[in-house]
């Protein structure tokens, strides 16, 4: 592609960008369809950005598809970024229909690819959640999937955090967590949290 071309291409790649990150969803895959008739051709960035036009509409199967097709189309590209992002997408799609296993499949490939050590971590993490709502998974593979967090986490320098010296004289409890709002979890805790004895 001459450089003029790419200017122009890069161009109408950003209008599509823009038009998704305003939520203009059917403009942004109207524009994305006239960014392939002018390259000639799909392109990585486009196609993942195509994954995610689809998501924002709920189209989780036509993401899905575009997803596979995206992968295997670009299996042998260097950006080894773009692919893992590509899986991550392919994981979570996945696990919002339901299939559990094949959603760990997809993030431990985004985990494998990724070059940014934080977010393979992540992605090994997203692939353990999600294993625990396999039924019939077996603790050798839950054992396996830890192993993988482990060694993830032992290439990334964390610190701890220093020891609290607390001068309390009573026990302080504290409950943190996401699911303390308008949640099925935050249901359940109710009772535990309004009805504890302060004695």
């Amino acid at each position: 592609m001459l450089k003029s071309q790419q200017t122009a291409y890069l161009g109408k790649f950003d209008r599509a960008y823009q038009l998704w990150q305003q939520r203009r969803l059917s403009e942004a895959m109207e524009a994305l369809e006239s960014l392939e008739t002018f390259s000639g051709a799909k392109t990585l960035q486009a196609e993942l950005l195509r994954a995610y036009v689809f998501r924002d509409q709920r189209k989780y199967l036509s993401e899905i598809e575009a997803l596979q097709r995206l992968l295997q189309d670009f299996a042998d590209t260097d950006a080894k970024k773009l692919l893992a992002d590509g899986w991550s997408l392919l994981g979570e799609a996945l696990r919002m229909l339901g299939e559990s296993r094949l959603a760990v499949q997809a993030f431990c490939k985004a985990a494998k690819l990724e070059p940014d050590n934080r977010q393979s971590l992540t992605e090994y993490s997203n692939a353990i959640f999600t294993a625990n709502a396999i039924d019939d998974i077996k603790a050798e593979e839950m054992q396996r999937l830890y192993a993988k967090y482990r060694e993830q986490l032992s290439l990334i320098e964390v610190k701890p955090y220093l020891p609290m010296n607390w001068q309390h004289k009573k026990i302080r409890v504290g409950y943190m967590s996401a699911d303390l709002r308008n949640h099925p979890v935050a249901h359940f805790v109710r009772p535990l949290l309004t009805q504890y004895d302060h004695k």
